[in-house]
């Protein structure tokens, strides 16, 4: 056992939390720590150039955010398992803590490209976040629009956590960074896709109404739409995640 590592023991011991998810969790946060230090300096950044400068790069936190299972692997302390070993933590701590590390690193991220999004100017003939609009005509995007946008791409995330986070849990392994942002694109073209099939099944059942035509029926269609699809999107990716989250403390 080198020095370093003989002082981590040390320490622990001398200083352990209460109980193994405690331990575990901040063992994360020991390994981390810099990394969620990296993120919260970044959103900050983002945001004031949002803000100030008038450039708009929320789609940078975004797609950190969605790389945050895969970057958690690549920062991976060298002597995880031995650390383990001596913080007393079992493997399904070790998952328990893993999951709440995710979570907790992306939150600066998520919260930072939503801030930046809402602080932002839009004008008329600007567009939302994710263009996802069915209005006719040029419109100032409202505070509606933006809430539907981050709740579409949060939703995004939470689905890419779900899909890779068991991976994250295996010592020696994970997945790539370049296949989370792939999974995330594939969502978020997903999400289009239904908000499409909802916008075509509400104006279908509009069809012969009074007000079919109407460009504040067709207004209020399309936010009906972007709400249903986003309702969907997140209550599904939440389901799925807290579902995946038992089957990895169960195979740890």
């Amino acid at each position: 056992m080198n020095h370093a590592l003989s002082t981590v023991v040390i320490t622990t011991h001398r200083e352990r939390p209460t109980t193994p998810l405690r331990r575990a969790f901040a063992l994360e946060r020991e390994h981390h720590q810099a990394l969620v230090g990296f993120y919260g300096l970044l959103a900050v950044a983002v945001i004031q150039l949002s803000v100030f400068g008038g450039i708009h790069l929320g789609f940078v936190l975004i797609l950190l955010a969605a790389r945050v299972p895969a970057d958690l692997v690549t920062h991976r302390h060298d002597d995880e398992l031995l650390l383990r070993a001596s913080y007393g933590i079992s493997r399904a701590d070790a998952a328990r803590a893993r999951f709440w590390m995710v979570l907790w690193c992306q939150a600066p991220l998520v919260l930072g490209a939503a801030w930046s999004i809402l602080a932002r100017d839009y004008g008329a003939d600007g567009s939302h976040w994710s263009t996802f609009s069915f209005s006719p005509g040029p419109s100032t995007p409202v505070l509606r629009d933006h809430l539907v946008d981050i709740g579409l791409w949060t939703a995004a995330i939470i689905w890419v956590h779900a899909l890779l986070g068991g991976e994250a849990n295996r010592p020696g392994r994970g997945p790539a960074g370049a296949r989370a942002i792939a999974l995330f694109l594939g969502v978020s073209i997903i999400e289009g896709i239904v908000l499409a099939g909802a916008w075509w099944v509400l104006r279908v059942l509009e069809e012969g109404g009074p007000s079919a035509g109407d460009p504040s029926t067709m207004i209020a269609t399309s936010a009906t739409a972007q709400w249903i699809t986003m309702a969907l999107a997140l209550g599904s990716a939440i389901l799925v995640l807290l579902w995946r989250r038992r089957r990895w403390i169960r195979t740890a």
